[in-house]
């Protein structure tokens, strides 16, 4: 495992240039609502529909924005001693890199609007990671109730810290749903063409996602003798992220294979959310136990289980049922149901071509 891709140390003079932060501390929390605001303003304001005004106005916002964002970075630098970079973070931005390019060039060939491709993705990205948290957070809850009904600062929660890993897909995957919903109603897009300009992207994102993961060392799997094994955590396991991350790559080939083949919109998707949830699924099979077992370490991402037993007690080591096992299935059946509704569709409107 490779979790820090690159650390720096601080000069003790450069810190020391930053002291005039200490009294902006009690303030931190104003600052970052500040440069929300303002973030938020200068976002809207420089739309490229805006007159010349509105955008006066933006660029104004922008600079504001800035400065906040200066203020923030004395107020963290005072506190750091060292710059670290971490490779799942690096990996992640990689795979949304690469996803935005791709779905930008889809929108392009099919003929619809790259920019607001391009905007839709910077609240998708926003939408997955506060949805995947927030699903996580849920299904974890006793891990993380104590940080509300703390002193500490809210800021040093662990409901922040993400490089700790922590992040329920199927979370993130409904919220962004919901933010492309919203897209679709505003700019009267077809939700299934949308969908299958989009999920390509998202599953070459998961596959650096994965990659990222097996740097980091999150959602790791059982102990293992299979010769593939690797050593995480003081001990030889599955390696599950790479099992995911090769998985979601297959896919990512399929769907493109698909999408230069469909005969109607949506079909990109639906077999996106037909296939990914098995995928899912099997690979949670042959993630850790530790916290069924009592055994996991400070640290440990667990998976949360429906039931506080094993649904199979004749088969050791096949625990099943997780929260995201249960989503899997629920993502299944949906997909199954879309795929009856879209063929019939389909089919009824090629009927009504011939008969025209």
């Amino acid at each position: 495992m490779h979790p820090i891709l690159l650390k720096y140390q601080l000069p003790a003079d450069f810190v020391n240039f930053w002291s005039f932060a200490a009294p902006m501390k009690p303030y931190l929390r104003l600052l970052v609502l500040a440069f929300l605001g303002s973030a938020g303003v200068s976002w809207w304001a420089l739309s490229p529909d805006s007159d010349k005004n509105k955008r006066m106005l933006g660029w104004g916002a922008l600079v504001v924005a800035l400065g906040f964002l200066g203020a923030l970075a004395s107020v963290g630098l005072h506190q750091l001693r060292f710059i670290q970079l971490h490779t799942y973070g690096v990996l992640v931005a990689i795979g949304f890199l690469v996803g935005i390019v791709l779905a930008v060039r889809e929108a392009q060939r099919i003929g619809e609007n790259s920019e607001r491709i391009l905007d839709l993705a910077f609240w998708l990205l926003i939408a997955a990671m506060v949805g995947a948290r927030a699903g996580y957070i849920a299904t974890h809850w006793s891990a993380y109730a104590a940080d509300f009904g703390s002193q500490m600062p809210w800021y040093q929660w662990r409901v922040f810290r993400l490089w700790e890993g922590g992040l329920l897909f199927f979370g993130g995957f409904v919220l962004a749903l919901v933010v492309c919903w919203a897209f679709v109603r505003i700019y009267n897009i077809s939700f299934w063409k949308l969908g299958d300009i989009l999920v390509p992207s998202i599953a070459i994102g998961q596959f650096f996602g994965h990659l990222g993961g097996l740097a980091a060392g999150f959602s790791y799997g059982k102990y293992s003798e299979v010769p593939w094994r690797v050593a995480m955590r003081g001990a030889e396991r599955h390696p599950t992220q790479m099992y995911e991350a090769l998985g979601v790559l297959v896919i990512f080939f399929f769907l493109m294979w698909i999408r230069s083949n469909k005969k109607y919109h949506g079909q990109v998707f639906l077999w996106y959310l037909l296939l990914y949830p098995i995928l899912s699924f099997g690979v949670e099979i042959f993630q850790s136990d530790a916290c069924l077992q009592g055994v996991a370490n400070v640290g440990d991402v667990c998976r949360a289980m429906v039931f506080n037993h094993d649904l199979i007690k004749a088969v050791p080591d096949f625990d099943i049922l997780s929260w995201g096992q249960l989503f899997s299935v629920v993502a299944v059946v949906a997909a199954l149901f879309f795929f009856a509704t879209r063929e019939s569709d389909s089919y009824r409107e090629q009927e009504s071509v011939r008969e025209n």
